[in-house]
Formats: C-alpha cells, sequence, structure tokens
C-alpha cells in the first residue's frame, strides 16, 4: 500500500470511531458539551475600560486651552502632556480636545517639575454616575 491510501484510510477510521463515540455518549444519556461559540458583544465589552473606583478629584470642565495644554476643571487650572489618557466608556482614548464646555470627568494626577498639577488620566463621566471624590458636583 501507498502511503497517501494508508492516510486515507487511517483517517476514515478515526472520522468513524469519533461519530460512534459521540452517538453512544448521546445516546447513553451523557451531555456532549457543546462547542464555543464566538461573541462579538462579547469581546466588545471586554475590551471597555472599566472606571476605576475612584478618582483625586471630579468636576466639570469649564475651560481647555490646546495652545498651552491646560485644562479647568471646576475653577482649578490642570495641565496635561502628550501621555494624559482620556477615557470614556465607549471608548478607552479620546483627546482631551474633544472635552466639551460642561462635561463631567474624573481627574487623577501629580505634580510636574514647576509644582504644577499634571493630569495623566481623565475619565468622562456620565450623569448617573456616583462620584466618590471630592466635587462640586
Amino acid at each position: 500500500m501507498n502511503s497517501p491510501k494508508l492516510f486515507r484510510i487511517a483517517f476514515m477510521l478515526t472520522a468513524i470511531l469519533t461519530a460512534q463515540t459521540l452517538a453512544t455518549a448521546v445516546h447513553a444519556g451523557n451531555m456532549v458539551p457543546p462547542l464555543p461559540v464566538y461573541d462579538a458583544n462579547k469581546d466588545q465589552q471586554k475590551s471597555k475600560p472599566a472606571y476605576p473606583g475612584n478618582y483625586q478629584l471630579a468636576g466639570v470642565v469649564r475651560n481647555v486651552k490646546g495652545g498651552e495644554h491646560s485644562i479647568t476643571i471646576s475653577g482649578t487650572k490642570y495641565y496635561y502632556g502628550i501621555n494624559t489618557r482620556v477615557r470614556t466608556s465607549q471608548s478607552d482614548f479620546s483627546s482631551v480636545q474633544s472635552l466639551a464646555i460642561g462635561t463631567r470627568v474624573g481627574v487623577n494626577f501629580t505634580t510636574d517639575e514647576k509644582n504644577r498639577r499634571l493630569l495623566y488620566e481623565i475619565w468622562v463621566l456620565s450623569s448617573d454616575m456616583v462620584i466618590t471624590a471630592p466635587s462640586d458636583l
């Protein structure tokens, strides 16, 4: 016998034995676990960012100045850099310039070498979110 013919015979025997095994398991009342089904919505939900439990400050955007990389939140001026992340419930990243006046945000910040408050994370908050940080909302 040549090799391709032997391979086909082995493949067919394996298929027959697998089918018989599955039929026996189903007939005996044993449940065969279903094959996993890809759920695109589930993957999209996993990729959405989760809101952190708290912020250093929550407030309302009052002004955004792109030229000087500053943003005023509830009357206090903060600075942002190129690494500042803006997150929303719909997307992982957005831009600081896309924040509209009146937007509710939660922020985390540090201080830079000039002792200015430098934002490293801004979360756009929905109106129904519970705020767990000092705020003027």
